[in-house]
Order: C-alpha cells, then structure tokens, then sequence
C-alpha cells in the first residue's frame, strides 16, 4: 500500500540559492527532452536518453546524473500523454514548463525520520534540510516501511517535498460479518450496524464552496480565477 505526504522544508538563503539553481537545471532538462521527444513524435525512454542525455550533461556538469535521467523520464511521460491527445483529436502543444519539480529516487534522496531530516542532491552536492509535517502526515510516516519517488516543490510558501511511501498491509481477521454503508445525506456514509461516519457540517460546508465557486467563476476576473485555484486546493 502506498501514501502520499508532503514534508515542508526548512532551508537557509544559502540553501534556497541551490535549491533554485537545481530545480532551474532540472527544469531546462525536461523542457530539452519534451521539445525534442514532440517535434520527433517519440516518447521511448531510451530513444530519448541515447539522443538529449550527453548534451544535456555537458550544458549542466553540475547537475547529479541521476536527476538528469529523472528529469528524462518526466518528459518522455508528458509528451507520450500528449502525443495520445494529439491522436485523439485533442488540441495540443509541446509540454513545457515554467517552472518545473524536482523528481527524487533512492540514490537521490534520504530521509532520516527519527532526526527530522531529509537530505537531497543537488547542484552543489548532497544537502539535508530538517523538516516539518502535519500530524495526519507524521501518522503514516511513522508506520513507513519504505521510501518511493520524491518531488521538491517550490511554491509561495516555501519548499515542499511529496514524498511515496510504501506502508505494510495491515492483516485484516476474516470474521464473516457483512456490513453495508450508505452514502448519507446529512452525514457522508453511514455503516448498516448505525456507524455514522464524518461530521454534520460537511454538507454546509460543500454548499459553501459551490456558491463560492459558482460566484467566482462567474466574474470571470484574473483576481477570480487566482481565488478558484486557491480553493481547489483546499476541497476535498
């Protein structure tokens, strides 16, 4: 079974400045790869790697080997996406970003849970960088029997690492009893055996957005569709 949490860091000026410079590299990696992969209609990871990985090393010597290939596999992933779009009819253009992610693996990044600490490579070198999750979040990463993909994101908060973990299947008794669940109204579900599951205000809640959304969504302005990105990522 595996979890999704996001870590957020804490770094110095000094580590940000790196931070910057690795995502940037990365960035221009993707971009390189995505723009060759659509204009030669090919998305296969070693097609791509035999043809963008020793340019790409050259124009940035500083950058781990390992994120470049990471950086690869990203870009072979969006254009084949895209590439299935174009096929479908859709209309599509060359995936490109502005900004980009970071894609950490094993021999990219460590997490060291019992310090606080995760350590990640970089433009200069392997830095670690305590940081800081929310109880839901430390929750699972307590019970983490391994560690997946990671991807460093910088956002107007700060840095945040997303990081896969692998979690044991919990053995579950087989008792041969049967219980059903209904998707309530006042409440999200509720079990056959009277187990009423989420809060009351939950469907006030939804109204609120919805109105708030449908508000938003209707004016139509820059400020509007800043505030409806806002919200997307608060609804669950």
């Amino acid at each position: 079974m595996r979890r999704a949490i996001s870590l957020r860091l804490e770094t110095t000026p000094e580590q940000d400045a790196v931070l910057l410079r690795t995502l940037a590299d990365c960035r221009d990696c993707f971009n390189a790869v995505a723009e060759f992969g659509w204009k030669n209609r090919v998305w296969n990871g070693v097609t791509l790697h035999k043809a963008t990985y020793y340019d790409l090393r050259a124009e940035h010597p500083t950058l781990p080997c390992q994120l470049v290939i990471s950086s690869r596999m990203k870009a072979a992933e969006a254009v084949k996406s895209a590439l299935v779009l174009l096929k479908k009819g859709k209309k599509v253009s060359v995936p490109r970003t502005e900004q980009g992610s970071v894609r950490y693996d094993a021999r990219t990044y460590r997490m060291e849970v019992g310090n606080g600490i995760v350590g990640l490579s970089t433009v200069a070198g392997r830095i670690k960088l305590p940081f800081h999750l929310h109880a839901h979040s430390e929750h699972w990463l307590n019970r983490a029997a391994g560690f997946d993909s990671a991807d460093l994101i910088c956002r107007p908060s700060g840095w945040w690492l997303n990081v896969i973990l692998t979690i044991d299947q919990p053995e579950v008794e087989r008792v041969g009893n049967v219980i059903g669940v209904d998707l309530g109204i006042n409440r999200p579900a509720v079990t056959s055996n009277a187990v009423f599951l989420g809060k009351r205000r939950w469907k006030e809640i939804e109204k609120r957005y919805f109105r708030l959304n449908r508000k938003l969504q209707s004016k139509g302005t820059k400020s509007a569709k800043r505030h409806l990105k806002k919200l997307a990522r608060q609804q669950f």
